[in-house]
């Protein structure tokens, strides 16, 4: 990861891993996956139901999000503030093109994005080694 020059990834922990190789990346939930995250117990039964099944899974994904205050991606969640690019909700692969596009075009934004995760990685310590370790690099 430390030799790319962007990320496109889905919201999890691997966005930890960019914020601690420091590369810039934008984060895409499209609704359309909705489908295909798990929902456990009671409520992932009635998630699966056709009709309101959708309906519970925007409802539950909404609510998580605005818990987050908006922000999907870890690291925002963590700073509370956008330092990923991301987007989610009704999403195309449009969508997603124009917002790499808009973000690659920007040097100084995205060497902004690098200094800013790789600032709230702090400093080399455990987390930092075992990315490096995991890829390679240490």
């Amino acid at each position: 990861m430390r030799n790319a020059d962007y990320a496109f990834t889905q919201p999890g922990t691997n966005n930890f891993e960019l914020m601690h190789c420091g590369l810039p990346g934008l984060v895409a939930a499209p609704e359309k996956f909705l489908k295909f995250v798990p929902v456990p117990g009671l409520l992932g039964m009635l998630a699966d139901l056709p009709l309101v099944g959708m309906k519970i899974r925007r409802a539950g994904a909404m609510r998580i999000i605005n818990r987050w205050n908006g922000f999907i991606s870890l690291p925002n969640r963590t700073a509370n503030k956008k330092i990923l690019n991301e987007i989610y909700g009704d999403v195309t692969p449009e969508d997603a093109a124009e917002e790499i596009f808009k973000d690659l075009s920007n040097p100084e934004q995205l060497s902004a994005t690098r200094e800013e995760l790789l600032k709230m990685s702090g400093e080399a310590g455990a987390a930092s080694r075992l990315c490096d370790e995991v890829l390679g690099g240490g």
